[in-house]
């Protein structure tokens, strides 16, 4: 220490036995490996594809659409996009109005006429009407602000511009009340909370498992243009491409143009009823043309038994 050299200079030194260690001057202990003994480990990386996986299951869970979409190797972003564009140009722009037409009615349903379309959701089993009027609205108003309403967009599809906004996480909330049990588990914010570790791996594959709580799952994860995918997404997607390019080919008789027709047909049907809804002036009236509109739907949409709700409004003459 400097004592000690000092003394080794000068025996004589009158130096205090309580006199401290200049910092720095003492030489710190040192291990076997030649660092320092209280030297904190270095932090071993995460592999790549465990860093991959984690970010898929935070933006799932958040149901970032943006995060999800630049998760998707160039390729894969490519082929959606020229799927989209070829939709784009089979898509009547008939149809396309009409169903502009129809979010914009439903809008101001859920807007004007909220009282009388809440207490026939009452009525209904297996719906929430407190949830249904929360989300729906919000969901038309995404898809009305997104590109999807664009006709000029339409025609040439960049879909990155789609998932900018948050229009994934209303189609999901806004389809919540309707859905039972865990079918959009794997779009749960629990998901964020998981674990990943590495099984196995090498260059361009990897073995992980996944822990959530007490559930443990093992994820195949594959390289795919310099970015890691799910490997089941690796071996869908060209199977998925395939038929999304079938399906869009020139249609034959009774294809895509013939169903756009009937569906345009539909749809007309569709805004009919809504004005008259909009129109409505008593819950009675209301009840009645709710009627023609549950024709309309599928039969697996909820409320197809539909019983009308009371009227609040005590009888003419009375």
């Amino acid at each position: 220490t400097a004592v000690d050299l000092a003394k080794a200079i000068n025996p004589d030194v009158a130096v205090p036995y309580n006199f401290p260690t200049p910092p720095g001057i003492a030489k710190p202990a040192v291990s076997n490996l030649g660092q320092p003994v209280d030297a904190p480990e270095s932090p071993v990386p995460d592999d790549p594809s465990i860093i991959a996986l984690k970010g898929l299951l935070v933006a799932m869970g958040k149901r970032d659409s943006a995060a999800l979409w630049a998760a998707m190797p160039a390729e894969y972003q490519a082929d959606a996009n020229a799927v989209a564009k070829l939709a784009g140009q089979r898509l009547n722009p008939a149809m396309h109005a009409a169903l502009v037409n129809v979010l914009r009615h439903s809008k101001t349903l859920f807007a004007d006429q909220k009282e009388f379309l809440k207490s026939v959701l009452e009525q209904q089993d297996d719906v929430l009407p407190d949830e249904v009027l929360q989300k729906l609205p919000l969901l038309v108003d995404a898809i009305l602000a997104s590109p999807l309403a664009d006709a000029e967009w339409l025609a040439d599809p960049e879909l990155g511009k789609l998932f900018e906004g948050q229009l994934l996480q209303h189609l999901i909330e806004g389809v919540a009340p309707f859905e039972a049990g865990d079918q959009l588990e794997i779009l749960s914010p629990d998901l964020m909370e998981a674990t990943v570790r590495q099984l196995d791996g090498n260059a361009t594959a990897a073995s992980l498992q996944v822990t959530l709580g007490e559930r443990e799952e093992t994820w195949a994860m594959q390289k795919v243009d310099g970015k890691w995918v799910p490997a089941e997404l690796a071996k869908a997607w060209p199977e998925w491409l395939t038929a999304a390019r079938e399906a869009l080919k020139t249609p034959a008789e009774g294809g895509v143009d013939v169903l756009q027709e009937q569906v345009i047909i539909m749809l007309g049907a569709l805004e009919g009823i809504l004005k008259s809804l909009n129109a409505a002036q008593t819950q009675d009236e209301f009840n009645e043309r709710f009627m023609g509109l549950l024709e309309l739907l599928p039969e697996e949409v909820p409320g197809d038994e539909f019983e009308p709700a009371p009227n609040p409004l005590p009888p003419e003459g009375n």
